[in-house]
């Protein structure tokens, strides 16, 4: 079962992600990110590198993020999949990344995604856990 589900938006894409915990949260969006833009269609040539961001608060973090992440695909041909969190908090995420190298004989690619926005974004802890949503140009 999927941590997150995709919603409907005009001229856009979304996501809705929740997770029991902030690190989740920022993994799950990640995952849905990445899922959206291309997928495996075997094995592929796994290279690290680590990524730090900033924001003003949560939902600012996350924008910055999956921004990041989709800079990463659409500017250095790198498709995340995998991620550990080394720091976290409201204003900073810290991560080491596993990144395929896109390749058009390994990859699939899906959705060109132009941008991660700020439209309808949100982050919020609640009694049940956390929840994002973020809106995507596609």
């Amino acid at each position: 079962m999927n941590a997150y589900r995709l919603i409907e938006h005009t001229a856009d894409a979304g996501i809705e992600v929740t997770a029991p915990d902030a690190q989740a949260l920022f993994i799950e969006a990640a995952r849905a990110l990445c899922d959206l833009l291309a997928t495996a269609k075997g094995p592929c040539d796994r290279m690290a590198c680590e990524i730090s961001v900033q924001g003003a608060d949560w939902t600012d973090l996350m924008v910055n993020w999956l921004r990041e992440l989709l800079y990463l695909f659409n500017g250095r041909d790198l498709l995340v999949r995998q991620i550990t969190i080394t720091r976290l908090d409201p204003r900073q995420i810290a991560a080491r990344l596993a990144c395929d190298r896109v390749d058009g004989r390994r990859h699939v690619v899906g959705h060109e995604i132009k941008a991660v926005t700020y439209h309808q974004a949100r982050v919020a802890a609640g009694a049940e856990g956390w929840q994002a949503r973020v809106i995507l140009d596609l």
